[in-house]
């Protein structure tokens, strides 16, 4: 009883799993921080909200979150890229290995000597998850440029996103129309529509229907591309790829961005690619 009423008597104590405890401010230091109004003000602005498997798009599970800022990502885990490009053909080496064509990416236009131009579909090799994320800014009522009112949801950036297994960290596939810090260059505008799915269904047709090109290209990529999207000459038949000895992430670049954190399909737990289920 002695010890509780010498509880009482304190002017702050605190309640805890580990049991009542008290204040003893002459051993604490205090900052001030500014006005309550403001400093709640300024926790909540940056209060992420994220809803996993919130609606489909063309089949496609998509996630969101949204921030305090009329805007939110959206992504998608896509299952497979539609490679729309010239592509190189190797001829099989005595059979050691088989005739195959990779993607070249060469700007088709002027040039006569370009290769054919095929559309394949490349499934995401196991051990990979790959995301595209979209920027959305929008509500109800949306201001643009200041002036002007508009309606609806539109999408302002774009990324491509890879997780590998077993890997922290993220990643981005050797491809071009991709600047270094995994944004898209998406080529056509971003359409304004009145509602986030409406939205995320036509870019998402947008990056599937687009023809790539050789913007952005490095050497770096080249190298790993012809290695990493592979099809059999004879049947368009997709192969494996050629992994170096430190696998997968060998034949991708390590990407890095703050607004990473706040995609959806990120974890607060653990950003890196191996434990993100």
């Amino acid at each position: 009883m002695e010890n509780l009423k010498s509880l009482l008597d304190q002017r702050f104590f605190l309640l805890t799993r580990q049991g009542m405890k008290s204040l003893d401010f002459s051993r604490v230091i205090l900052e001030d921080l500014g006005s309550c109004s403001n400093i709640l003000t300024n926790i909540a602005d940056n209060i992420v909200r994220k809803e996993g498997q919130l609606f489909k798009a063309r089949g496609h599970v998509v996630d969101v979150s949204f921030l305090n800022n009329n805007s939110l990502y959206a992504s998608v885990q896509l299952k497979k890229l539609r490679i729309s490009c010239e592509y190189n053909h190797v001829d099989g080496n005595g059979g050691a290995s088989v005739a195959h064509m990779y993607p070249s990416f060469v700007n088709r236009a002027g040039n006569a000597n370009a290769p054919r131009n095929y559309t394949l579909e490349w499934n995401i090799p196991a051990g990979i998850k790959t995301y595209i994320v979209f920027h959305l800014r929008g509500g109800r009522r949306v201001t643009d440029n200041d002036d002007t009112n508009l309606r609806g949801y539109g999408a302002d950036n774009a990324w491509l996103v890879c997780q590998i297994d077993g890997e922290d960290g993220q990643f981005m596939l050797p491809l071009p129309n991709l600047y270094d810090d995994g944004r898209i260059c998406f080529g056509t505008p971003f359409v304004r529509k009145e509602t986030i799915q409406e939205c995320v269904e036509n870019d998402l047709d947008s990056f599937y229907s687009t023809t790539w090109n050789s913007d952005l290209m490095t050497d770096e990529k080249k190298s790993k591309v012809k290695k990493l999207i592979r099809f059999k000459t004879s049947d368009n038949a997709q192969l494996p790829p050629v992994l170096p000895e430190v696998g997968m992430k060998g034949l991708l670049t390590t990407v890095g961005n703050t607004e990473f954190e706040n995609f959806p399909f990120m974890t607060n737990l653990n950003q890196g690619g191996g434990r993100n289920g």
